[in-house]
This record gives structure tokens, C-alpha cells and sequence, in this order.
């Protein structure tokens, strides 16, 4: 059995990893991982600052360790062959004292998680959001689209999504990405509320990413996290449609994230750029 955990005390500031990266500081704490801003002292003359997310998996079984890295080293590489102005580049990926490391690009900006709890009584303008959608839409087809297998996400929620100081979408964690479906992975899939349900039973799917995408955008624009009050499920809770949360949300943008949060997902977008597609046709004003 494979457990996963975090080590009791994070790396100092000032710690140095590979004799390279200089720890600054903590980016944020995630259940499974840690993220460090860290910076990369091969450039000596110039201040260049990395992203470096800690994964520490615990597991009494060194095949079964040695397995967990090469899945990991199979991600980063996955990922570091991308090329979208959303998605960071990645670096590298080292093992060091039962921890392994994601070094990544570095952005200054701040995760929806964060601008959601900053500004509890503040919703973000509607032409905002849906520029932000529009953007994810547009990752998510790039991913999806990718040969000889798409990628899916599998965990896409605002923690996971960070705005940048230009206003731009950035997709931050890929711990639970894979090429293909039917893949199984070394972490739980996904985040209650914000999973689709039929990952309980079935592979994921492009249709489960906008799922996840819809149940984001839900909490966005009403303020009800989907992760609390567990067991929690849209189709459960018909008293909750995004304009009663919003008074300001359109109708047709209703319509669009209802659509995407069907339990059936043959009732869904068929893809990402049919859901974009849709966004883009909604009146500016």
C-alpha cells in the first residue's frame, strides 16, 4: 500500500538543492506536496527565480518507490515537451532525501484559491471570468488535442489555477496529469467537488477535465465550494443554479456551465473548444 505525506519540517531558507537551487521561500502548501520559490544559482550576475514543488510518497516497498519516480520523471517530461503560454515550463526532476522535486518556471501571481478567500464579499467582474474560461477552455484543448494520446488534467480547480500579473491563466500542478485514458495513477484522482462523479467507476476523460472546469468556475462566480459539505454533488442540490449565487451571471452563461456539470457526460461539451466556442459567442455586454 503506498501513502503519501509530507515531511514534518519544510526546507529552511537558504537550503541549497542539486548545489544549485537556493530556497527563498514557501509558495504555498498543498495535502501532498510544497512549493518553493527557490533561486537558481548558475546565473550568479542575475536574480532568476524558480518554482520547485516537493512531493514526498512514503511506501515501505522499493520497487514500488522506484516505480512512483519513473511515473513522476514520465509527467515532467510529458509536460516540459509543451509548448502554451498557459502551462510553465519545466526544467527538471531530481530525487533527494526521499523527496522528489518538479523544477519549474517561476510566476509571480496568485491561484484562485487565494483571490477567492483575499476578497470574500468581492466577485470578479463577469468579463473577467469568462476571459479566464475562455483561456482554460483554450489549454484544455490544447491538451486534449495532443498525439498520439491527450492529456488530461484530472485536477483542475482554483488552487490549481494561478492569474499572473498580466491577467493570464496558468495551469500550476500536474501531479495528476496522464497521457491517454484508462491510466491509473499513484495519488487519488482529482478533488471532491470538483471531480466528476463517474471517476469513481470509469477512466478520465476530456469530458471529466470540463467538468472540473465548470465546477471551478461555479465556485467562482457564487462562492459555494463544491469541496465542502462532503458528499457534495450538483445534481443534488437543484436550489444552487449559478444565478441565484450571482445575480450578475447571464443566462447563457448559466446555460453553459450547467451543461458542462451534467452528471451524464455524453450530455456535456464533447470537447474544450466547443465549450469555448460557446463562451466566445456570449454577448460582451
Amino acid at each position: 500500500m503506498i501513502k503519501i505525506g509530507m515531511p514534518e519540517n519544510h526546507l529552511p531558507i537558504g537550503a541549497v538543492l542539486l548545489g544549485r537551487y537556493k530556497i527563498s521561500g514557501v509558495i504555498s502548501i498543498h495535502e501532498m506536496s510544497r512549493v518553493y520559490q527557490a533561486r537558481d544559482m548558475n546565473f550568479p550576475n542575475v536574480v532568476r527565480h524558480v518554482a520547485i514543488r516537493e512531493i514526498l510518497p512514503v511506501t515501505s516497498y522499493p520497487n514500488r518507490r522506484t516505480a512512483i519516480y519513473q511515473e513522476f520523471e514520465k509527467v515532467a517530461k510529458l509536460f516540459g515537451e509543451l509548448d502554451h503560454p498557459a502551462i510553465p515550463h519545466i526544467y527538471e526532476c531530481f530525487e533527494s532525501k526521499q523527496c522528489f522535486y518538479l523544477v519549474m518556471e517561476y510566476d509571480n501571481g496568485l491561484d484562485l484559491a487565494h483571490l477567492i478567500h483575499a476578497y470574500p464579499y468581492m466577485l470578479p467582474p463577469l468579463d473577467m471570468v469568462i476571459k479566464w474560461a475562455v483561456e482554460l477552455c483554450d489549454v484544455l484543448d490544447y491538451l486534449h488535442t495532443q498525439q498520439p494520446a491527450p492529456i488530461i488534467f484530472r485536477n483542475l480547480k482554483p488552487s490549481n489555477i494561478l492569474i499572473n500579473h498580466y491577467g493570464r491563466t496558468r495551469l500550476v500542478d500536474f501531479g495528476l496529469a496522464r497521457a491517454g485514458w484508462g491510466q491509473q495513477s499513484w495519488m487519488m484522482i482529482g478533488t471532491e467537488g470538483y471531480s466528476a462523479p463517474e471517476l469513481q467507476t470509469e477512466p478520465a476523460s476530456p469530458r471529466s477535465d470540463i467538468y472540473s472546469l465548470a465546477a471551478t468556475l461555479y465556485h467562482l462566480l457564487t462562492r459555494h465550494d463544491p469541496n465542502l459539505g462532503q458528499p457534495f454533488s450538483f445534481a443534488d442540490h437543484p436550489s444552487y443554479p449559478t444565478h441565484s449565487g450571482n445575480p450578475v451571471v447571464l443566462s447563457g452563461l448559466e446555460a453553459i456551465i450547467t451543461r458542462a456539470l451534467m452528471v451524464d457526460p455524453s450530455k456535456r461539451y464533447p470537447d474544450a473548444l466547443s465549450m469555448k466556442q460557446a463562451l466566445e459567442a456570449l454577448p460582451t455586454s
